[in-house]
């Protein structure tokens, strides 16, 4: 008897190891940007999100239905609009957060404290850290969010990158534009070299002048402005209207972008927030350079919407802007007579304060300058 036992025994023991492995197997391990250990032992099932960028991730890869919060910023997809709203900045409420009873909350890096991150795993949710500073951090994050939530975010991945690849195809042996991207105007900043909009500017041939600058939105002083003297300026989120986009510029009359009126708004958010959406606004800005190269003039709307995209309806103006991922770019349309855009394309409007110089035989070409990074994309 005792050699029968001993086997079943054994097999017992086999048995448990080998339901304790495959319970390991099914547990994730993940790391988020805080650096924090992120332990899962089942998909979520109840999603909050705290940012617009990751309520559209949330979304992609098919896991919208189990969104029971989001950030009261979180305006795409429209599903998005019939999710309660969760408070942040000044209102931010663990306690409104907990009465969503969420197993799983997605944050954004920049609007969140790390004791609030630990509080809410206190109280049982898993809290996963999120930052996106770069275009291939889109597809890592939607990625981990398809790990969290159980879903396969194989496809959507794959879009979003195939999208990005053609643009930068499309582009890339394109006269080089040296450009100032403005995201605010009082103080003047920009965005760095290391920064996902500057990284667009790249596909499309626009030479951020401030790319060597540290931080994602440095500010910079008119002085070093008209040192670099861009042969084009963008702006995006810095105004509140195009009226007051041009007031502002117009009075620099000593930079050559101004006197040449090759001034730029380009009313979108998704140039302004790294998701899934982001290549639809990198090929409007795109579709911009092409007609300052071709000395067209730019029209009040463009139609430079990405076959996938959905028009929105715009928002005004937010107030002071920096980039935000969590904040909405205040949109408006410009140019000297702003005329009513194309039916169902209010969001893709976009314009120029005149007729853009480009260069041609008889306008020397923008100076490229020396590239101030290699690109991560070989451009």
């Amino acid at each position: 008897m005792k050699p029968m036992k001993s086997i079943i025994s054994r097999i017992a023991i086999l048995a448990a190891t080998a339901c304790a492995s495959q319970a390991a197997m099914a547990q994730l391990s993940i790391r988020d940007d805080l650096g924090r250990v992120i332990i899962v032992k089942a998909p979520a099932t109840r999603v909050v999100t705290l940012a617009p960028f990751l309520t559209e991730m949330l979304f992609e890869v098919g896991a919208g239905d189990l969104a029971v919060g989001v950030d009261e910023h979180s305006d795409y997809p429209p599903q998005a609009f019939s999710v309660p709203k969760v408070p942040s900045g000044a209102s931010f409420s663990i306690e409104r957060i907990a009465a969503l009873r969420p197993d799983l909350v997605l944050a954004w890096k920049d609007g969140i404290k790390r004791e609030d991150a630990e509080r809410m795993t206190a109280a049982g949710a898993i809290v996963y850290v999120a930052s996106a500073r770069q275009l291939e951090d889109v597809s890592r994050l939607m990625q981990v969010i398809g790990q969290l939530t159980g879903r396969n975010s194989t496809k959507a991945i794959a879009v979003y990158e195939s999208k990005l690849d053609r643009l930068r195809r499309e582009n890339a042996f394109k006269v080089k534009l040296t450009t100032f991207l403005e995201i605010w105007n009082r103080p003047l900043t920009t965005v760095s070299g290391d920064f996902f909009m500057s990284e667009a500017m790249e596909i499309c041939r626009a030479e951020n002048v401030f790319a060597d600058k540290r931080g994602s939105a440095p500010k910079v002083s008119w002085e070093d402005l008209a040192s670099k003297d861009p042969f084009l300026i963008i702006g995006n989120g810095s105004a509140s209207s195009p009226e007051e986009f041009r007031a502002n510029w117009e009075v620099r009359s000593s930079l050559s972008a101004v006197r040449g009126h090759r001034l730029l708004f380009l009313a979108d958010e998704t140039i302004s927030r790294a998701g899934p959406r982001t290549p639809e606004g990198i090929a409007k800005l795109c579709a911009l350079l092409d007609d300052v190269r071709a000395g067209r003039v730019v029209p009040t709307a463009v139609a430079a919407q990405a076959p996938d995209a959905q028009g929105m309806p715009l928002k005004p103006s937010l107030g002071p802007f920096t980039p935000s991922l969590a904040n909405p770019v205040p949109s408006a349309l410009t140019g000297p007579a702003a005329a009513p855009s194309a039916p169902g394309n209010a969001s893709t409007a976009v314009t120029a304060s005149a007729p853009a110089a480009a260069p041609t035989a008889s306008t020397p070409a923008p100076p490229a300058g020396p590239s101030k990074r290699p690109s991560q994309y070989g451009m």
